[in-house]
């Protein structure tokens, strides 16, 4: 399967703003979007076609796979160690936020601000007044629509003159494979268009299974395992049309429910590769993972990350 192709490109404006701060970066779904709709004909992050965007995350495995395939610099620094003065030297025009979801999700505690996974957005949410970027962007799971975090950071936007909207969005409504429903908010200091219609993408389980060369035997699920769970279990026929994977979590592979789908195309009962999983995110076929990183660690990585076509069809909106 050859890359999807992206709707809508031709007709929408590609934006002015190169440089950008991805902040809780993981292994660059802002970087892989954005690129993507500032250069829509070339997968050229160089020369004419250069976009400039800072990662900041804590994960070092994270930025091991971030340096495999975008060429920006990575900073390994906690959120809460940034001050004003060195966000003002970095004097990006833009702001990508997707904070930890641990303290929105309805599997979790749903402490909001008092859980300690929140201070870091708290934290940048009290460095706007002084910076005021030209755009900020986030995402975050359903529940962060009508949190604490979420009243704080839009009374803050609205303190400082932003224009504000926000939506929830899943892939599946592109006519993506995959169910990963988030909730997105974008700020501007100039006007912001109305949410345009959604682009349709034509891309199935199937074509992407079909594109990656996977070891089967070893994503096999054991088959006692199948047998006790699963009826709880999200699994997918691959002779089934139209069939749509659940939402990949962090906790793939070590979760056997709640955590992603399983497949088949036959008797035995398979888990999706980290490669798959990156290719139903939307990541392209040129995105790699270190040959040192274990499956394990590789699904956590992805299941922190992002939704390209969401992502890439709310960035859609900058100018």
């Amino acid at each position: 399967m050859k890359d999807a192709p992206l709707p809508g490109t031709s007709a929408t404006p590609t934006p002015a703003i190169r440089r950008c701060i991805e902040f809780f970066a993981g292994v660059g779904g802002f970087a892989c979007a954005w690129q993507q709709l500032c250069t829509p004909n070339s997968g050229d992050a160089t020369g004419d076609n250069a976009i400039d965007v800072v990662a900041i995350d804590i994960d070092q495995e994270a930025r091991s796979v971030y340096q495999l395939n975008w060429p920006h610099t990575y900073l390994n620094r906690e959120i809460e160690s940034l001050d004003a003065s060195m966000l003002k030297r970095l004097d990006a025009a833009l702001w990508w936020m997707s904070p930890p979801c641990q303290p929105y999700t309805r599997r979790g505690m749903q402490r909001d601000i008092d859980d300690p996974r929140a201070r870091s957005l708290i934290h940048l949410i009290g460095l706007i007044d002084a910076l005021r970027p030209a755009v900020i962007a986030l995402e975050n799971v359903e529940g962060f629509a009508n949190s604490q975090a979420r009243q704080l950071l839009q009374q803050q936007l609205d303190r400082c003159g932003y224009q504000v909207q926000s939506r929830l969005l899943c892939p599946t409504e592109l006519g993506w494979p995959n169910r990963r429903p988030r909730f997105y908010l974008l700020a501007s200091l100039k006007p912001l268009p109305a949410w345009a219609p959604l682009p349709r993408y034509h891309v199935s389980v199937q074509d992407i299974v079909a594109s990656c060369a996977v070891d089967s035997l070893s994503l096999t699920v054991d088959q006692q395992l199948v047998e006790q769970f699963g009826r709880a279990m999200d699994r997918i026929r691959l002779d089934e049309p139209d069939c749509v994977t659940a939402c990949f979590g962090s906790s793939y592979g070590k979760s056997l429910l709640h955590a992603g789908s399983y497949i088949t195309n036959g008797s035995q009962w398979r888990r999706f590769a980290p490669q798959e999983v990156a290719r139903l995110l939307g990541f392209p076929a040129t995105f790699v993972l270190p040959e040192r990183l274990s499956p394990r660690r590789a699904w956590k990585l992805l299941g922190n990350s992002l939704s390209i076509p969401a992502v890439r069809y709310v960035l859609s909106h900058v100018s």
